[in-house]
């Protein structure tokens, strides 16, 4: 059975970073693995990325946007998710997606205003049964949720030539992206009252890039049976996982990441009011 993941969350948890890292050492541990996002992943669905940015810049009510992100993700599940996983999600390959259904539910639905059992009939109208296997949660502890959002922040603005994020998700206090991060955490209790079987991981994102991405492997580890050829058990799988990580690592692949990471620690302690600097 092919195995489908998501990563969720606000804006600066990390999501890319992670997969970025993911789709490697999963590939180099043998398994077949695809990395989309959403919305985007196609020609097309960049195209739709760019019309729902600039609908989102003229206000458009959250409404609006829960039926263009619905629709561009049935499009990218027809072209991208179910030809790779299988009608039926019979081939044994990995399917790691930036986003999802949950997105929606948050954005437009917990926080947008709009009900979400209609939020949730229009999921399974535009899905159907294709529920994620697994959904891995990125948060930041409430207790540093300003200093790490505000450094993560200042950094993707450098990375941009200094030039400010645009979209209006981004553009709001950090009341607001906190209670956001609130919605996200409180997804598996929601979904349980629907009855509806969904598997959840949270992960606190502001730890290290290897840190995270040994949290994320563990969480991972116990769905790869579906998927492998050679069945290994829980504990070697995990070994080899942790393993292929720590070359990956030990071959200069995250340096880029760890850079940021430690940039990140650096504006921490500046905004903290000279805290001591994490290692």
């Amino acid at each position: 059975m092919g195995l489908f993941i998501t990563t969720d969350s606000g804006e600066y948890s990390g999501k890319t970073t992670l997969n970025r890292i993911l789709l490697p050492v999963l590939t180099r541990s043998g398994f077949d693995v695809r990395h989309s996002r959403e919305p985007g992943g196609t020609t097309d669905g960049e195209t739709l990325r760019g019309f729902m940015r600039s609908r989102l810049e003229h206000k458009a009510s959250p409404r609006e946007m829960a039926l263009l992100m619905s629709s561009a993700r049935r499009g990218h599940l027809d072209d991208v998710i179910v030809p790779w996983l299988g009608v039926n999600r019979e081939l044994r390959r990995i399917m790691l997606l930036d986003r999802y259904a949950d997105s929606t539910m948050v954005y437009q639905g917990l926080e947008g205003g709009v009900k979400p059992e209609e939020i949730l009939d229009l999921q399974r109208f535009t899905v159907g049964n294709w529920w994620p296997d697994l959904t891995l949660i990125l948060h930041i502890p409430e207790s540093k949720y300003q200093t790490t959002f505000r450094a993560r922040k200042l950094i993707a603005d450098e990375m941009r030539a200094g030039e400010p994020d645009l979209s209006a998700w981004d553009n709001v206090d950090t009341a607001t992206h906190i209670q956001r991060q609130r919605h996200y955490l409180s997804l598996p209790k929601l979904y349980e009252s629907w009855g509806i079987p969904r598997k959840f991981v949270s992960i606190d994102s502001s730890q290290s890039p290897m840190s995270v991405a040994i949290d994320a492997l563990k969480a991972i580890n116990p769905h790869l049976a579906s998927v492998e050829n050679e069945q290994r058990g829980d504990r070697a799988r995990q070994q080899l996982l942790l393993d292929e990580l720590r070359k990956y690592h030990d071959e200069g692949n995250m340096e880029d990441a760890e850079l940021r990471w430690r940039r990140q620690i650096n504006l921490e302690a500046e905004l903290g009011g000279g805290k001591e600097k994490r290692r």
